[in-house]
């Protein structure tokens, strides 16, 4: 939540002690169990658990990925030929890929910073195909045609799997700029392709990618620029790590990442039934103390006395309606 808001509304007053109190005091009490999909999204429920009236409990599994359409034997040179013709690029021209919502939190501006530093490389022809729809499509499409014309191309959203399995796999590198993405389906889909990732040493892409099987580095334009060229000049090294890539994407099939959920599932059906233990999770939150139970509680009761004010105000004669909505007892 705080990335988002930071995202939108920029360093804000206050803005991350508002994200911390509703994480704490809102959202992670309203709901029995929580899971996150990384250790990174996990992360910010974490100082949510600290001081809770209630015991809630919470679990990591990851996202997964579609081994049956996303493959690297996908890649041939006429489907190439074929994206290069979008640009009227040479063979030689190297396919820069972006794919994901075209939106503020995903640092979009990193992006097209760095093809436009690229465009002033003479010695390689680069050029970005962006796959995705959002808010923010028309306002890059407008200056990517002032500041770098016939460099970029923009597909939109694609919905056909085969199509888009067909894009990744005849790209040449994978640029996600996002260095607080919660998981990032897109950068594990370009592995599973066989396609050199580029990307954030930092944010729930660290749950799958590293040093050995991508590029990550930090999240500036001089690094970015400089792992791009260091892909696009070393073709052997840029294979063994997508070979590495790929076998670590195998390990996130959708079959055995949907199965881990089913499992908490059943899980927590059995725990509630009262047939079976409590699974243990990641971490759960902790007792608030007297006191804080105490202010809690004082607040919870001023909240509905309010509510109750509130509706009698407004011809709800003692907030039985109100109560009824809240399930106030």
């Amino acid at each position: 939540m705080d990335d988002n808001v930071r995202a939108y509304f920029g360093r804000v007053p206050f803005s991350q002690a508002f994200c911390s109190a509703y994480m704490k005091w809102i959202y992670f009490p309203f709901f029995d169990h929580h899971i996150a999909n990384s250790e990174y999204t996990a992360d910010e429920l974490r100082s949510a658990t600290q001081g809770q009236l209630v015991t809630r409990g919470t679990w990591i599994r990851p996202m997964g990925v579609d081994l049956r359409h996303l493959s690297p034997t996908r890649r041939s040179a006429q489907r190439r030929r074929r994206l290069l013709e979008n640009f009227s690029a040479a063979e030689d021209a190297v396919l820069l890929l972006y794919a994901g919502r075209l939106v503020p939190e995903k640092n979009l501006p990193l992006l097209f910073e760095v093809l436009k530093r690229l465009a002033n490389d003479d010695s390689r022809d680069y050029r970005l195909l962006v796959v995705g729809d959002g808010i923010q499509r028309e306002l890059w499409g407008r200056k990517c045609e002032r500041t770098v014309p016939g460099r970029a191309f923009f597909f939109g959203h694609i919905g056909d799997q085969n199509v888009l399995a067909d894009l990744y796999a005849n790209s040449d590198i994978f640029v996600h700029p996002n260095p607080r993405e919660p998981f990032g389906i897109a950068p594990l889909e370009a592995m599973t392709s066989g396609l050199p990732l580029v990307a954030p040493n930092s944010g729930g892409i660290t749950s799958y990618a590293n040093a050995d099987n991508a590029w990550l580095v930090n999240a500036d334009v001089d690094s970015f620029a400089a792992a791009v060229k260091a892909v696009a000049a070393n073709p052997v090294l840029a294979a063994e790590r997508a070979r590495r890539a790929l076998a670590t994407a195998h390990h996130y099939c959708w079959e055995s990442t949907a199965a881990s959920f089913f499992e908490l599932y059943k899980a927590l059906k059995r725990h509630h039934d009262g047939t079976g233990p409590f699974p243990p999770p990641a971490f759960s939150s902790t007792p608030a103390s007297a006191f804080q139970a105490g202010l809690m509680r004082g607040s919870a009761y001023l909240a509905k006395s309010a509510f109750q004010l509130c509706s009698t105000a407004f011809g709800m004669t003692g907030g039985g309606g109100l109560r009824r909505v809240l399930g106030w007892r």
